[in-house]
């Protein structure tokens, strides 16, 4: 018996690699159809953008561009870091930020951003009027925090954000709280760099597809107001004096928006590596946005025998004010640990492996609620509090690969045997 779980978690760990290696920044460039787009008609093309991963997608595409002037991207690391010269890269700069809270940091480099947006088409030659000039902008996960000129103080923002961020609201009220609170998103990017032409890359990170969600919106608006943002603000009882952005009236009527990369690119890997494993697969949804244990408790119910339930999406969750150490994806993982029998195995695993702690998840069966107890751990207790990272630190249970490049939102595993 205890063979068959260790065969199975193995299992487990070998899809979950499967498809965090299919978000490879390279592959992912190399699969855009470049060709399809007229850049010798451009004067001048010019590449920002921000979120995590974003310095590794922008490393591909201006060696894929030789006619990219200039380049600017806010990531949280530098992922193109090599011990070899890198090509290109004398027209990109990196430059690193803080999430999920902005910062001093996020602000400086955000005004350097703003700065070649209002360049383009603007400075000499004006031959056309500026229309001649294309901005590639790179939108990834993250870029709420990352790309931000607040309208507020930096210490009122941060605290609206990490209010905001704690409440259990849904990503789409944290993301229209943002939007109307800053001056460059829900279009405000993009009202800089007209007359210039904008090509927004995405990476999705969220549920819905709708451009105005990512990094929201910095160049693609929507149709929320101030108001529904002082609603939700009220709904979650945030108050205090907070400023709002003027409204947007941006029409991106004429830019090109195209998403580069989302979770069904992990979620068609771990499919195909659990095929070849033996497993049936059934692939659930890829848009989970509801509450931590509806979620899991559907994970649960739509599982068979001898299959991988694969799914993909991301956690509402209420945060303890006096929390320990922890993400949703451990948070999920604990709670899972009361409902899954010893057939089975559970993961949840943040794409960019940092699930608000040094680590991608945690991935359990009863092996480690056997742990625990012989450990005289309280699980309870540590869900409560929100310390699931140091729980599954002492079990020996979570997925560690450091952070990386690329977020397509939290993915989902439940692999089981026969019952």
């Amino acid at each position: 018996m205890q063979n068959n779980k260790q065969k199975l978690k193995l299992d487990a760990k070998q899809i979950i690699d499967a498809g965090l290696k299919a978000l490879n920044p390279k592959d992912i460039v190399k699969n855009i159809d470049f060709s399809k787009f007229n850049f010798k008609k451009y004067e001048n093309i010019y590449l920002v953008g921000s979120g995590k991963g974003s310095s590794a997608i922008a490393s591909e595409i201006i060696k894929k561009l030789p006619q990219i002037k200039e380049g600017l991207v806010i990531d949280i690391k530098d992922f193109t870091k090599k011990p070899t010269p890198r090509v290109g890269f004398s027209r990109l700069k990196i430059m690193i930020g803080t999430h999920p809270l902005p910062s001093e940091k996020n602000i400086l480099a955000t005004k350097q951003i703003e700065k070649i947006c209002q360049n383009a088409g603007k400075i000499p030659p004006l031959t056309r009027g500026g229309k001649n000039d294309l901005v590639i902008a790179i939108i990834c996960g993250g870029t709420s925090a990352l790309l931000v000129d607040p309208v507020n103080s930096l210490i009122k923002t941060r605290e609206i954000y990490d209010k905001m961020l704690k409440s259990g609201a849904s990503i789409n009220e944290i993301n229209t709280v943002r939007r109307h609170i800053d001056k460059i998103k829900n279009g405000g990017l993009a009202e800089l760099i007209k007359p210039a032409n904008i090509l927004s890359l995405y990476v999705s990170d969220v549920p819905d597809s709708n451009f105005s969600i990512f990094g929201s919106g910095p160049t693609y608006p929507d149709k929320t107001t101030n108001l529904d943002a002082q609603k939700i603000l009220k709904k979650y009882s945030i108050d205090g004096k907070i400023e709002f952005a003027k409204e947007s009236n941006y029409n991106p009527k004429n830019d090109i928006n195209l998403i580069i990369a989302k979770n069904t690119l992990a979620l068609s890997a771990m499919q195909k590596k659990a095929k070849t494993l033996g497993y049936k697969t059934i692939i659930g949804k890829n848009n989970y946005n509801e509450n931590i244990s509806l979620i899991l408790n559907d994970l649960i119910k739509k599982s068979k025998p001898s299959s991988a339930l694969i799914a993909a999406g991301e956690a509402n969750v209420n945060v303890a004010k006096d929390h320990g150490t922890g993400g949703r994806n451990t948070h999920m993982s604990a709670l899972a640990l009361k409902k899954i029998d010893s057939n089975t195995v559970f993961a949840s695993i943040a794409s960019d492996g940092h699930d608000n702690a040094p680590c991608s998840g945690a991935i359990v069966n009863k092996s480690t609620l056997e742990k625990i107890k012989k450990e005289n751990l309280d699980l309870e207790k540590y869900i409560e509090k929100f310390d699931t990272y140091t729980l599954f630190k002492k079990t020996d249970d979570l997925i560690i690969t450091g952070k990386l490049p690329v977020n397509v939102s939290d993915i989902y595993l439940v692999l089981r045997n026969k019952s």
